[in-house]
C-alpha cells in the first residue's frame, strides 16, 4: 500500500464521553462513527449524535458506518436485495442532513449471513452500496480478508471503497483497500499487534485505523455525503476593448429627437434589447425609463455608433451583475461617465422595487455630483440632479441602497471635461412673484429654463397656463423646493443655478 495519509479511530456506543479535542491534539486525523444497525432508523446508535457533534467541533474528518443484520433472521422473507435496500434506507434516514468527508460504510460481519454464500453476500453488498450512491453518498464496505477473498467479487471489491479489518503488524490481504483497521488499543495481543494501551481522549478499548486515500478532497470535490459540489470559478470576462475619449461633454439637456443611442434597433437606433419608455417619447423611444437611458448614455459617451455594453438592460438593481459579466469595473467612488446604481427594497427582488440608475455627468470639488436621469412612468423624460453623499446613499432616500458605480471604459486620466457654452436666457428675469394666470416676458424667462431642463415642452409663449404650472411643479418637486406652483426667489435661484 501507499504511505499512510491519516491516522484515525472508529467508535460506537461502547465509547462514551470521548474527548475529541484531546484526540485531535494527539495527532489523530479522522473518526468513523457507527450510525446504527439493522433495518430500522429507530436502531440508531445511541452515541451517534454526540460522536458526530464532538468530532465535527474538534475539526476531525468524519465518516460513519451501518452494521448489517441482513440475512440473519430466518423468519424474514426479504431477498438479499430488498434487505440491503431496507438497511440503506434506514442508514440514509439517520445520517441525512449531516456532512461526512470520509466514506460511509456497510459493515458486514455476521457469520450467519456469510453462510448464505458468496452470491447472496455479494448481491447484498453491491445493492446496499448502489442504493447509498443513489442517495448521494460515497459508499464503501467494511470487512475482513475472508469477506474480501471469498464472498465479494473482484468487481465489487474494487468498485467501492474497501475498509479492511485485519489485526496484524502487516496485512496479508493483497487486494485494494483505502483504510486498514489494524488493531484494538487496550486489547490482548491477538487483537492489538502494536501493543498500544489506549487512545488519547478515549476511555477503554478502541479500534485504530490507517487511511491511505485522500477521501476528504475527493468527496467534497464531487459534492457527495452532504456536501455541495463546488462551482468552478468562472473566467474573468475580458471587456470589449474601448479607446479612451479625449473630451467628455456632460449631458445636461435631453437628447435631440432621433438620437440613435436613445432609440431601439427596430426604428434604426442602436439600443439593443431595451424596452420602450413609458410614457413613450417620440424620437427617443427608450424614454421615459432609467435603465434604457443609463445604458444609452453610457454607450453614447463611448461613441462607437453602437451599444457595446449593457445591452438588454436588466432591472436597475441588477446593473452591477450585468456590468461584471461584461468585464466592466465597479467603483465605490464617482467618476464622470459612470453609472450609479441603487437597489430598492431587497436586492434582486423586483416585487418590492427595481432600483434606479443614473449617469454621472459632473464630479464637483465640493464632493457633490451631477447626474443625468430618466424614470419609467415619469411624465418628465429627462432631468439632472445635484447629489451629495452626506447620507451615504447619494441622496436616494431610505428605501434605496447604493450599490456602486460602473466605470465607463472610455474615460481615463487624460480625458478632458468640456462644458459646452450655455446659451444665455434671452428674456428678462422676474422681479415679481409668478403664478398661474400671469403673462409677460418674465414668464417667458421661466418657461425658457423649464424648456432647457426638459420640464416643459409646450413652447415659450409668455403665458403661465396649466402646462407651465405642471412643468414648474415637476421642477420644484425634483429639486426639493416647496411644490407650491409659485415662482419666487427660491425657485428663481434654483432655475438659474440648476446643474451648475
Amino acid at each position: 500500500m501507499a504511505d499512510v495519509l491519516m491516522k484515525g479511530i472508529d467508535i460506537s456506543t461502547y465509547q462514551k464521553n470521548v474527548d475529541f479535542n484531546k484526540l485531535k491534539k494527539s495527532g489523530y486525523d479522522f473518526v468513523i462513527i457507527r450510525a446504527g444497525v439493522g433495518r430500522y432508523a429507530s436502531q440508531k446508535d445511541d452515541e451517534f449524535e454526540n460522536h458526530y457533534k464532538g468530532a465535527k467541533a474538534a475539526g476531525l474528518h468524519v465518516g460513519c458506518y451501518w452494521y448489517s443484520y441482513a440475512l440473519t433472521d430466518d423468519t424474514c422473507s426479504l431477498s438479499a436485495q430488498d434487505w440491503a435496500k431496507e438497511e440503506a434506507k434506514a442508514f440514509k434516514e439517520v445520517i441525512q442532513g449531516k456532512q461526512f468527508d470520509m466514506p460511509v460504510y456497510y459493515d458486514l460481519e455476521e457469520t450467519k449471513a456469510f453462510q448464505k454464500g458468496a452470491y447472496s453476500i455479494n448481491l447484498l453488498a453491491d445493492t446496499f452500496c448502489r442504493q447509498m450512491e443513489s442517495y448521494g453518498y460515497w459508499c464503501g464496505i467494511y470487512g475482513g480478508q475472508y469477506l474480501a477473498d471469498y464472498l465479494l467479487t473482484q468487481e465489487t471489491r474494487n468498485r467501492y471503497a474497501f475498509w479492511l479489518a485485519q489485526y496484524l503488524k502487516n496485512p496479508t490481504y493483497k487486494g485494494q483497500y483505502g483504510i486498514w483497521q489494524f488493531g484494538v488499543a487496550g486489547a490482548d495481543p491477538n487483537n492489538n499487534p502494536t501493543g498500544q494501551k489506549s487512545v488519547p481522549g478515549v476511555s477503554g478499548q478502541c479500534d485504530m485505523d490507517y487511511c491511505y486515500v485522500d477521501y476528504p478532497t475527493q468527496i467534497k470535490a464531487k459534492g457527495l455525503n452532504g456536501y455541495t459540489k463546488p462551482q468552478p470559478t468562472p473566467p474573468t470576462p475580458t471587456p470589449t476593448p474601448v479607446e479612451p475619449i479625449k473630451e467628455f461633454r456632460p449631458r445636461l439637456t435631453i437628447p435631440k429627437s432621433g438620437n440613435p443611442y436613445y432609440n431601439t434597433t427596430t426604428v434604426g437606433g442602436y439600443a439593443v434589447g431595451a424596452i420602450l419608455g413609458n410614457p413613450l417619447q417620440n424620437g427617443l423611444n427608450i424614454l421615459s425609463n432609467c435603465v434604457g437611458f443609463a445604458a444609452a448614455r453610457f454607450n453614447e459617451i463611448i461613441n462607437k455608433d453602437k451599444w457595446l455594453f449593457l445591452t438588454y438592460p436588466p432591472n436597475a438593481e441588477d446593473f452591477i451583475d450585468k456590468a461584471k459579466a461584461e468585464g466592466l469595473t465597479i467603483l465605490d467612488k464617482p467618476e464622470i461617465g459612470s453609472v450609479i446604481v441603487w437597489a430598492k427594497g431587497k436586492t434582486h427582488y423586483s416585487d418590492d422595487g427595481c432600483g434606479h440608475v443614473a449617469v454621472v455627468e459632473k464630479v464637483n470639488q465640493d464632493g457633490t455630483i451631477v447626474t443625468s436621469e430618466s424614470g419609467y412612468g415619469c411624465t418628465n423624460p429627462f432631468w439632472t440632479s445635484t447629489r451629495n453623499n452626506s447620507d451615504g446613499n447619494w441622496g436616494a432616500g431610505t428605501t434605496y441602497t447604493f450599490l456602486g458605480f460602473i466605470k465607463n471604459p472610455a474615460i481615463d486620466k487624460n480625458t478632458k471635461i468640456v462644458d459646452d457654452p450655455v446659451t444665455p436666457n434671452p428674456y428678462k428675469e422676474p422681479t415679481r412673484l409668478l403664478k398661474e394666470g400671469c403673462s409677460g416676458e418674465d414668464v417667458k424667462w421661466m418657461q425658457w429654463y423649464l424648456t432647457e431642463y426638459a420640464y416643459y415642452k409646450d413652447g415659450v409663449n409668455g403665458t403661465f397656463d396649466i402646462y407651465t404650472l405642471g412643468g414648474l411643479l415637476a421642477f420644484q418637486l425634483k429639486n426639493n423646493l416647496t411644490p407650491d406652483g409659485l415662482c419666487g426667489t427660491a425657485t428663481i435661484t434654483a432655475l438659474k443655478n440648476y446643474s451648475v
